[in-house]
């Protein structure tokens, strides 16, 4: 059974994140049926933690980091969680067909990125749910990476410097 960790790093906006994160448990149970093991991962340091680990969300304290730092942290956590990583912002939706791509795939696999095709977002001035395909303009879909992708870094995943 394959598995995937769904990694963000989340900040303040206290009432999106409850939204997307009882959203991400629920796919976390959808996906289970469909034969993927998925748990969520959320890197914060503010009362999100606190919201995160009341959802049964798996968590990082990230106190006084900046948002690359987190990220960089959060995913190498993931890593070791996972056989896979999708990596998104704290207010995305991820739709369950982005991870067929993993029912597909060979377990003894050569590493690879795999891109998903299909994501929904909260347009928060309206409270409307919007469904984006790939290609989009938005560039937001996500993209599941292998995990031996990110475990042999020697160096952050994110760069803030860069």
């Amino acid at each position: 059974m394959p598995s995937v960790c769904i990694f963000s790093a989340a900040w303040r906006r206290f009432d999106v994140t409850r939204l997307v994160l009882e959203q991400r448990q629920r796919l976390c149970v959808e996906l289970a049926a469909t034969g993927i093991d998925a748990v969520s991962l959320i890197a914060a340091d503010d009362e999100n933690l606190d919201l995160a680990a009341e959802l049964g969300c798996q968590t990082i304290e990230a106190s006084n980091l900046p948002l690359g730092r987190k990220c960089s942290i959060g995913l190498r956590r993931a890593a070791e969680l996972a056989d896979h990583v999708v990596w998104v912002g704290s207010d995305d939706w991820i739709h369950q067909d982005v991870f067929l791509p993993l029912l597909e795939r060979p377990a003894d696999a050569i590493p690879a990125v795999i891109s998903g095709s299909r994501l929904a977002i909260v347009d928060l001035p309206t409270g409307r749910l919007q469904r984006i395909a790939y290609p989009s303009k938005y560039g937001a879909i996500p993209w599941i990476v292998d995990s031996r992708l990110l475990q042999p870094c020697r160096h952050e995943p994110i760069r803030p410097d860069l």
